[in-house]
């Protein structure tokens, strides 16, 4: 998973939240950081903050969609219609604005990959601990990231 955010507080608490939910957290604050990261660590979810101090969250959430259907989760602390709807038009799969409960993240996030995952929501996922596994479509997740496993 990749977390771009440009306050180290909400990066911080947010990282260890979900690193206890199982989720193996890289972090960037800005956008061009987090498009680094993107391309580096081809994370399985990313949850992008819409206000960066180098670049739009829309553009960089924008940017990712022309490369990968990973699903983007924004977050922001303006609750405009307009900016949801620019959000959403720009590639992100969903929307939350600050402040919002850590349980409320990690449900949506979840939400998100299922819907994405190529078992498809009505393909069976086996999840024990921080091990997720599509049953009979020889796909599997540790800590949310995807494990490369032969064909």
């Amino acid at each position: 998973m990749l977390l771009v955010d440009d306050e180290p507080g909400v990066t911080d608490a947010l990282g260890t939240a979900l690193e206890l939910q199982g989720f193996t957290v890289r972090v960037a604050h800005r956008g061009d950081e987090g498009m680094d990261a993107f391309s580096q660590a081809n994370p399985d979810v990313v949850v992008l903050d819409v206000a960066l101090p180098d670049a739009s969250g829309i553009e960089v959430a924008e940017a990712i969609r022309r490369q990968s259907p990973v699903p983007i989760l924004m977050i922001s602390g303006h609750n405009s219609e307009v900016q949801v709807i620019a959000a959403l038009e720009a590639g992100a799969d969903d929307y939350l604005v600050k402040p919002f409960g850590v349980a409320e993240l990690v449900a949506r996030i979840r939400a998100a990959l299922r819907r994405s995952s190529p078992a498809g929501p009505a393909q069976e996922l086996i999840q024990v601990g921080i091990l997720t596994v599509a049953a009979g479509r020889g796909r599997a997740w540790l800590r949310g990231q995807a494990l490369s496993l032969p064909d």
